[in-house]
């Protein structure tokens, strides 16, 4: 019963796993499968060693705090 219960809860995970997995680690999202929203940025984002190197060392909450903005507004 406890199993099933768990299946009907996190089911809906499933369908929103593309939006989870570009909040996990932006840098390893393929662009082209991203919402047209999110493209530029994260283009912007995937060529920017120094996030690259930001992102790496901190935990998510701290990463997402350092991005600017007003240049990464759509993920940030």
């Amino acid at each position: 019963m406890l199993k099933a219960e768990f299946g009907v809860r996190f089911r809906i995970l499933h369908v929103n796993a593309k939006e989870i997995r570009l909040f996990q680690n932006p840098f390893l999202v393929d662009i082209d499968e991203a919402q047209p929203s999110y493209q530029f940025e994260l283009a912007e984002l995937q060529n920017c060693d120094v996030l690259k190197d930001a992102f790496k060392p901190n935990s998510l909450i701290d990463f997402y705090a350092a991005l600017p903005n007003d240049t990464y507004a759509p993920v940030a």
